[in-house]
This record gives C-alpha cells, structure tokens and sequence, in this order.
C-alpha cells in the first residue's frame, strides 16, 4: 500500500511539473511571438505606433552633390585655392503627422542644415558655405511594423557664400572674389524609416535639390567673368537619429 501510495504521489508531481513545464513554454514562445522584432500579427490594429496622430524628429547630417569643377578650374589657374568638394552640412528636421487608413500617414513638418568647407595653406584660403530651412509635406507608408517608406515635397529657401583671398608677397592680404546667394528651395524626397525600438530609429532621406537665385559677386572682374557660378542644384542624401512616433 506504501509503495501505490508512493508511486501515487510521484505520478502526480510528474503530472504538475509536466503542466508547468508545457504551460511555460506556451507562455514563453507567445512572449516571443508578442515581442519579436518582425512580427506584425494585429500590429496594425493595436500598436501605439499606429495612433491617429503622433510626432518626431531629430538631428541629421546632410550631403549635397554639388559640382564645383568649373569653379575650382578658374581658381586654380588663378592659383587661388580650390573649394573643398567633399563637406557634410549639420541640421534636424521635425514633423507632426496623423493616420489617413490602415497603414499610411500624412506628416507635415520642417527643418534645416548648415554647413561650410574651407580650404587653407599659409595665407591663402577658400571658403564656400550653405544653409537654408523648408517646410515638408510627406506620406508615409508602412510596409512592415518598423520599416516605413516615405515621399514628399521640401520648399524654402537658403543662402550660399563664397569667399576666396590670397596673401601677397608684402603680406598683404587681398579678396579676390566674394559673393552671396538667396535662394528658393523645392526638393522632392524619398526616405526609408527603421525604427530600432518603439521611440527611436533611423530615417534615410534622398532626392534632388533644385534652386532659384542669381550670385552677386564682388572682387576682380576679370576672375568674375570667368566663373561659372550657376550649377546649384543635384542630389542630397541624409541620415536622421529620429525620435517620436
């Protein structure tokens, strides 16, 4: 009778532990389910990031194709030194947006960047600089529950500034040429939104950057003349630490 009783008792804690064990790990395995990274069942319907409305933004580095050959050709023979092609211009943008249907999103919001690049050898220096801000109007797309596609419209405006001087042999420094730009911005832009965690990600921005405005340059006449200061326009491509939803 001991020993039924005994083997009685161990059926039974086998039976419990075995319940614990399989209800654990259907426990397990729906967390996992719930907090995987790629999973998308109902996110659309119930996630917070799908809210009606909802913010965001963050700083960004910008890169501008811009084509300063033709330039740098007439300050060279000029033996001025030549613009420095390869800068990054600082800035941010931020935008507040609302849910239009299941996955997309209208956003409307605006932001900036600034930067410069200079070159210097003894006394001689180049130095071209651009800034500008817009407004933008966007639709988003959400492809995935953290991957969001995105293209919309940037208008503002800006200003460019050049300035190239020379050291002579008296060590008299003289301008040869300085010159400003106001300018009209229109970008169209496409852009791909990772979110790494619910309130942070990284945006990829692109497009084209076009620009209207005439340079007003001062300095030699004949250096003047020769330079071809109208190539403004080409692509862009920036990367944004965003935060907000």
């Amino acid at each position: 009778m001991q020993y039924l009783k005994r083997n009685k008792s161990i059926a039974v804690l086998a039976a419990a532990a075995l319940i614990c064990f399989t209800g654990g790990a259907a426990l397990a395995e729906e967390e996992v389910v719930k907090d995987d990274f790629w999973a998308d069942e109902e996110f659309f319907e119930d996630d917070d990031l799908f809210e009606a409305t909802g913010s965001g933004g963050g700083p960004s580095i910008t890169w501008f194709d811009m084509d300063f050959s033709t330039i740098n050709e007439v300050l060279d023979g000029e033996g001025l030194m030549e613009v420095a092609e390869d800068a990054l211009y600082w800035g941010g943008a931020g935008w507040g947006g609302m849910r239009t249907g299941e996955r997309t999103f209208v956003a409307i919001g605006g932001g900036g960047f600034s930067g410069s690049a200079e070159s210097k050898a003894g006394g001689d220096r180049t130095k071209w600089s651009h800034s500008g801000g817009y407004f933008s109007l966007k639709g988003i797309y959400a492809t995935h529950p953290r991957i969001f596609l995105e293209g919309g419209l940037q208008i503002g405006g800006g200003g460019s500034h050049i300035w190239a001087e020379t050291t002579e042999p008296d060590g008299d420094i003289v301008v040869k040429v300085r010159g400003n730009r106001n300018f009209i911005l229109l970008r169209p832009q496409v852009g791909l939104d990772i979110r790494l965690a619910r309130w942070v990600g990284i945006l990829v921005e692109g497009g084209y950057s076009m620009s209207s405005g005439s340079w007003n340059l001062d300095g030699n006449e004949t250096l003047i003349q020769e330079l071809d200061m109208d190539k403004n326009d080409g692509p862009y491509a920036s990367v944004m630490v965003r935060f907000g939803i």
